[in-house]
């Protein structure tokens, strides 16, 4: 009998990676990420590979016009992110660094949306921006002699050009007080994320936006077979949207669903997650 999930247990909190605060005590506020875990085997059962279970999350930000969160959070309520409902992030390949945002081939990741799909999400909302990309390339100070690629998420044009932001070195965007936005993991070997330092928020809002997320969450245990999955196969999705209210995240509706092999939906799971920033899990 395989060990599949029954509840989103061991599945960390979305809002606990989208506030967190830096070594240093540095606030910074997650705006896209794509994060996932995965059970670790010792190497002799490893070997075997044997079922594996396998948790990812998908953070992604989006600028909306000043007060229309309310519209966005009528318009999430019930909404299953797995059903692709919004814009996904551009991936940005074999492109010049350097070159981004304003060249020709960065147009992809100018922050317009272009392909809203009203068949499956219904009529847009409202105005709706892109906060960045994801970059894979040579970068410009890597090690040549590296693996593989450089991997990183950066800021759309449109983000930059709200927060005046200007590049300095790979990955890290800055303003007059000194970073503002960047993706930890080139230098530092952290997973990928796109950072926007916490006290920029109000730029954001001086400039007419605010920020809305979707966070989308897989959660199975992973049956390394040939062919289709097998009749009693079991997996869990999740899906949440937030917003900010008052300098804190708050969480604007969330689902979660077990599913079985069809996909047929076996029935809603509880989601034990915070409403709020300063709320205590559980």
């Amino acid at each position: 009998m395989h060990d599949y999930p029954e509840d989103l247990d061991g599945v960390p909190d979305p809002l606990d990676l989208l506030a967190v605060t830096a070594p240093d005590t540095t606030r910074w506020i997650t705006l896209l990420s794509a994060p996932g875990w995965k059970q670790e085997h010792p190497p002799e059962i490893a070997a075997l590979r044997p079922p594996t279970r396998d948790s990812w999350m998908q953070l992604h930000a989006y600028l909306i016009p000043l007060g229309a969160a309310s519209k966005w959070a009528t318009w999430a309520q019930e909404k299953d992110w797995h059903g692709r409902w919004m814009p996904d992030w551009a991936d940005m390949e074999n492109v010049l660094l350097r070159a981004h945002p304003t060249a020709p081939e960065w147009k992809a990741a100018e922050g317009d949306i272009d392909d809203w799909d009203d068949r499956s999400g219904g009529e847009q909302p409202t105005e709706l921006f892109q906060v960045g990309a994801w970059y894979g390339g040579t970068g410009t100070d890597g090690d040549a002699s590296a693996d593989e690629e450089t991997r990183a998420f950066l800021p759309s044009r449109k983000l930059m050009e709200t927060l005046r932001l200007e590049s300095r070195g790979d990955f890290e965007w800055w303003d007059d007080a000194g970073v503002a936005v960047f993706d930890p993991a080139p230098k530092s070997g952290a997973p990928n994320a796109l950072l926007l330092r916490r006290d920029l928020l109000h730029r954001i809002e001086d400039a007419g936006y605010e920020l809305f997320w979707t966070a989308l969450v897989g959660h199975e245990h992973f049956v390394p077979e040939h062919g289709a999955p097998r009749g009693d196969y079991r997996w869990i999705t999740a899906s949440a949207s937030y917003r900010v209210a008052e300098n804190q995240l708050e969480l604007v509706h969330s689902l979660a669903t077990l599913f079985k092999v069809g996909p047929e939906k076996v029935r809603t799971l509880a989601w034990n997650i915070k409403t709020r920033e300063s709320d205590v899990r559980g």
